[in-house]
């Protein structure tokens, strides 16, 4: 077996390498424990409404917009104006509410962004049959 020097090796290059390596496999393993904060997470630049997927939160209803007859843009509030929604992109939420007694639950994408703070806005279509 050629010795350390035959292979262009010294002391300087291998303790570089091995700390490269095992910094890499440290950071590995943090973002792996934390995939949830990978695509969730600001890193720490504001608050995130959604920290866990499993808890229902309410939120305030801020502002209904009219967009058409059968469209409106439904604003709710976070928990403070520094906070965003905190949810990947393509992503849903669930909204829950008792219509007559009976629970009723539907999914929606928000239209707003984590670059808005303070609020999350959904945009609903609604059948006006429904409503009569």
């Amino acid at each position: 077996m050629p010795s350390e020097e035959a292979m262009g090796l010294d002391n300087t290059t291998i303790i570089v390498t091995a700390s490269v390596l095992l910094i890499s496999s440290l950071a590995t393993v943090f973002f792996l424990k934390n995939k949830k904060c990978i695509f969730a997470c600001n890193w720490g630049k504001n608050p995130i409404t959604l920290v866990d997927d499993q808890t229902k939160y309410a939120l305030a209803l801020a502002e209904k917009i009219e967009i058409s007859h059968d469209t409106r843009k439904f604003r709710f509030r976070l928990p403070s104006e520094k906070h965003v929604l905190g949810l990947p992109i393509g992503q849903h939420v669930y909204l829950s509410a008792k219509i007559d007694g009976k629970l009723v639950v539907r999914p929606y994408t928000p239209v707003s962004s984590d670059d808005d703070l303070g609020y999350v806005d959904l945009m609903i279509k609604f059948s006006l049959q429904a409503l009569h």
